[in-house]
């Protein structure tokens, strides 16, 4: 990996299928366990030339979840996934939104609008169901678009 050059700008990208050379590159390096469907929407994160970030938003029935959320190692603690997520609010203001998270990362989700949620759809709470265990507890949060992108 190139040295990050901290003045470039910044610049959000999607990645249609089958572009998504970079990013399966990228997940390979930093979340090896990730893997990307060909029916997600995928946006990256680029300062520069440089892919920083990435996030996944997979089609569930009517409903949207939001995988993959990964920034470099290097970029951590420093807003970038914040700034990622911010940048997907336009796309993120049509559908419902859905998130399974490790509850260490529950206050995060909250600060950018996701909240528990109450009432789950029933396809969200079958997927949910696979991939939440005693060993790997995760949490399900759900987002409402801020009034202003509705």
């Amino acid at each position: 990996m190139m040295p990050l050059d901290n003045d470039a700008l910044r610049h959000i990208q999607w990645h249609p299928y089958p572009d998504r050379k970079e990013m399966k590159a990228f997940y390979k390096r930093h979340m090896p366990y990730a893997r990307m469907l060909k029916k997600e929407a995928a946006a990256g994160l680029y300062q520069g030339h440089q892919l920083i970030a990435c996030v996944r938003f997979r089609p569930v029935g009517k409903f949207t979840l939001v995988t993959g959320l990964c920034v470099h190692p290097n970029l951590r603690g420093q807003g970038v996934a914040t700034e990622l997520l911010h940048r997907c609010q336009g796309f993120m203001a049509y559908h419902q939104f859905f998130v399974f998270t490790d509850p260490s990362l529950q206050k995060f989700y909250q600060s950018l609008g996701f909240h528990q949620s109450t009432e789950t759809p029933n396809d969200i709470q079958q997927l949910y169901c696979r991939y939440h265990s005693p060993d790997r507890p995760l949490k399900i949060l759900s987002y409402q678009a801020p009034a202003q992108f509705t």
